[in-house]
């Protein structure tokens, strides 16, 4: 069986978005409400996929690339509209965030992105569009997500509470590579075996020459990039000496592990 089979039967995000919207087969497959595909940017948590968003709906293409698949937004709108569908709601996300004349785009990971089919939402769309995003530094992504967990501050835009800086754990920044990789995985596999049009690029080139990544990727699309601007992002980095100093723990923990063999 494949992974990806394997995954959707242990995800407790299946689960639970079932018990949100009820049994996906019994759904009646909605009609086309759109002409434009439905455009989703493919991450992982500490990716850049804030940056990413904001450059996008910057263009004046694309609007949307929020998160409204996660269950802490599906869970109130459920209760509100008890005979609503994950396709009513994905209609009243576009109606909220959704700009005349654009693309509408949505962030999601491998497993919402299985959802939305799952639940027939992409009967909604003329078609389906993946820009997914990845980084090329793991060890980069894995420090950025243990830092950001430990302080719930996912963008330049949260606030830091807490005084103790986060523990060194290269266990922990081991456990969280594995799941970058797998989840990168997943999101590739998913959009292909979908019939998606898929479009893949890094963080690390997004960031140093994003006119000319943009460009590429509306090239890749077959849109008119001639008027898009990169505007000033409304979020800073957020590596600092922090991040640099559990890379470095992490590297001399494995140089010390590599060296401590015989051989």
């Amino acid at each position: 069986m494949f992974r990806v089979h394997t995954a959707i039967r242990q995800t407790r995000y299946f689960e639970r978005l079932d018990r949100i919207f009820g049994d996906p087969r019994r759904a009646p497959v909605p009609q086309q409400r759109f002409d434009s595909p439905l455009t989703v940017l493919g991450f992982f948590n500490r990716c850049g996929s804030t940056l990413l968003g904001e450059y996008l709906c910057g263009t004046g293409t694309f609007s949307g690339f929020k998160e409204p698949l996660n269950l802490e937004q599906l869970e109130p709108y459920r209760a509100n509209h008890p005979k609503a569908s994950l396709a009513d709601y994905m209609y009243h996300y576009y109606e909220k965030h959704g700009a005349e004349n654009t693309y509408l785009g949505t962030k999601a990971q491998w497993s919402q992105l299985m959802g939305l089919h799952l639940h027939k939402v992409l009967h909604l769309f003329n078609g389906l569009w993946v820009i997914h995003l990845t980084r090329e530094d793991l060890l980069a992504q894995a420090v950025s997500l243990h830092i950001a967990t430990y302080y719930s501050a996912w963008t330049s835009n949260f606030p830091i509470e807490k005084e103790e800086p986060p523990p060194l754990d290269p266990a922990q920044l081991d456990s969280y590579m594995y799941s970058i990789q797998e989840h990168n995985l997943f999101t590739r596999q998913t959009a292909l075996a979908l019939g998606a049009r898929y479009y893949h690029l890094t963080y690390e080139n997004l960031l140093e020459h994003p006119q000319r990544e943009l460009e590429k990727l509306g090239d890749f699309f077959n849109l008119d990039t001639s008027n898009w601007r990169i505007k000033e992002p409304s979020i800073k980095i957020q590596r600092n000496e922090l991040n640099e100093q559990h890379s470095r723990y992490y590297q001399q923990t494995l140089q010390n592990a590599i060296y401590s063999e015989p051989g």
